[in-house]
């Protein structure tokens, strides 16, 4: 079943129905569901989309604390401050 067939988009959409109690039987499939791609799709994108956020956090803070920066101070009020005398 190919991603752009309707056959493909109408089974996702039965198993869409089924888990909002909209249909009365489930289908029998072989293998996996015809949504199980769409949900690995989504769920890595999202998985990896938070752990970006997660990572770009952790960085901002870690390089305001540990060098002469103030990074996150400098997102807040857009003044580029430094720790220390010392030019650039």
């Amino acid at each position: 079943m190919s991603f752009w067939s309707t056959i493909f988009w109408s089974e996702v959409w039965f198993e869409i129905c089924w888990y909002l109690f909209l249909t009365k039987e489930r289908k029998k499939y072989a293998g996996h569901t015809p949504l199980a791609p769409l949900e690995t799709i989504f769920f890595i994108t999202l998985t990896l989309g938070v752990s970006f956020v997660i990572v770009h956090i952790y960085v901002a803070i870690r390089e305001g604390i540990t060098s002469r920066q103030s990074i996150v101070s400098k997102m807040n009020s857009g003044m580029q401050n430094f720790k220390d005398e010392r030019g650039e």
